[in-house]
Order: structure tokens, then C-alpha cells, then sequence
């Protein structure tokens, strides 16, 4: 489940994650992982569509209120994925290019990102908390 994903994200942030935010503020995590863990995780990502049925290579799931996503692809074989709890979140995936996996996951208030990812096989995910 998009959760799991999720989860098994936000485990991996805080092992790399070394200042811990202060009490009512946020953070923002950014991994781009290289070689075999990029090969590794759009793969991941790629299952989890496949899992899921997902036709295209975008997917949103969102709970909360007034979440906003918009994922933007040119290309082949990209999959983008933004997860959102919370409140008043927007993300805006941007991939041009071919076999690239971007994935948000948003939780709190507030957090908001644009991301764009251009060339090929390029991998990133981003994961903001607070508030």
C-alpha cells in the first residue's frame, strides 16, 4: 500500500537524517540515491504501480483536506508518485526525459515542493514533515 511506501521512506529519512527539527517546525528530506539503490528503488516504485494497476506512471493519494498534486511527464518508462496526509499540501512533479522515479510523500500542514527531474534514469525521493 501507498502507506507501506510510505513508511518504509520515512525509515529510511531518519537513518539518514542527522538534526532532528525543533518542536513545531519542519523538515524536509531529500535522498538521490546512485548506481544499483537508484536501479533499486524505481524498480520499487515501478512494482508498486504494477501492484496497484496503475495504467499511467503517475499516481496521487491523498488524505486530508485541500491537497493539491499535479505530476507532469515526457518520455518513456518515468513513474511518479506523491502521497499526502494532512492539510493545505501541493506537489508539483515535473519528469522530462526516459525510465525516471520521483516520489513525494508529504505529511503535516503546509509543506509544498516542486520537483523536476530532467535526462534519464534519474532518481529521487522527497519527504516533508512538520507542523
Amino acid at each position: 500500500t501507498t502507506f507501506a511506501a510510505f513508511a518504509l521512506a520515512i525509515r529510511a529519512a531518519v537513518s539518514v537524517a542527522t538534526v532532528p527539527a525543533a518542536a513545531g517546525q519542519s523538515k524536509t528530506v531529500v535522498l538521490t540515491p546512485k548506481g544499483k539503490q537508484a536501479e533499486a528503488v524505481r524498480e520499487g516504485l515501478r512494482v508498486y504501480g504494477w501492484a496497484n494497476d496503475a495504467r499511467n506512471t503517475a499516481t496521487t493519494d491523498q488524505r486530508g483536506s485541500r491537497n493539491a498534486a499535479a505530476i507532469s511527464q515526457r518520455g518513456t518508462g518515468n513513474f511518479g508518485l506523491v502521497a499526502q496526509r494532512g492539510q493545505n499540501n501541493s506537489a508539483n512533479l515535473t519528469q522530462n526525459g526516459n525510465n525516471n522515479a520521483l516520489a513525494v510523500f508529504q505529511v503535516g500542514r503546509g509543506r509544498q515542493v516542486d520537483a523536476t527531474q530532467t535526462g534519464n534514469n534519474k532518481t529521487a525521493i522527497i519527504i516533508q514533515a512538520g507542523r
